[in-house]
């Protein structure tokens, strides 16, 4: 596989479009066979706590520029959705990793949320991908429970082959694979 765009003139790499780190990414093309060439998008993204000093400050500002989406993790979904668009193939597979601060199985606890893990299954249902789920907590905090907010989603393509019972970022960073 080699680092690649599919169109001339296209960036092989998938920056945040709003310079705030929320995601970034490569497109990874594999050799063209009988006229397919097949390619993995792999993103890592960090989504906003919600109602968190960050999220509020991009909040008021968007609010100030008029956006018609003022919500930062509403935000980061529809400029994700944008970015991987311009990429996006039949044959193209997708692995996103990191932060969502969305629980993806559980039921949110407020509406703020909900419209979040919503925006989150929006995403995935656009590009046929899904939550590889751990069979444990995700996220540790230093001060409280632990919880479901750090996911791998991939293309169900990958989750239906070799991808399946993929660990979480946060046990592949304690190296506990």
């Amino acid at each position: 596989n080699r680092t690649a765009p599919r169109k001339a003139g296209l960036s092989p790499h998938i920056d945040d479009s709003r310079k705030l780190g929320r995601y970034s990414g490569v497109m990874l093309l594999g050799k063209k066979h009988n006229g397919y060439q097949k390619a993995v998008g792999i993103i890592t993204i960090y989504a906003m706590c919600p109602n968190g000093a960050w999220a509020t400050a991009v909040k008021d500002r968007n609010t100030q520029a008029s956006l018609k989406t003022t919500d930062p993790n509403e935000q980061l979904v529809n400029d994700l959705r944008d970015a991987m668009a311009t990429h996006a193939h039949p044959d193209t597979t997708w692995i996103l990793m990191g932060d969502t601060n969305c629980r993806s199985t559980e039921t949110e606890n407020t509406p703020l949320r909900r419209r979040h893990q919503a925006a989150w299954k929006g995403l995935m249902a656009t590009f046929d991908m899904n939550f590889a789920e751990p069979e444990g907590p995700t996220c540790f905090p230093a001060n409280g429970a632990p919880s479901h907010i750090d996911h791998i989603i991939m293309s169900n393509e990958l989750r239906a082959s070799a991808m399946v019972g993929a660990h979480t970022v946060s046990c592949f960073a304690k190296g506990d694979t």
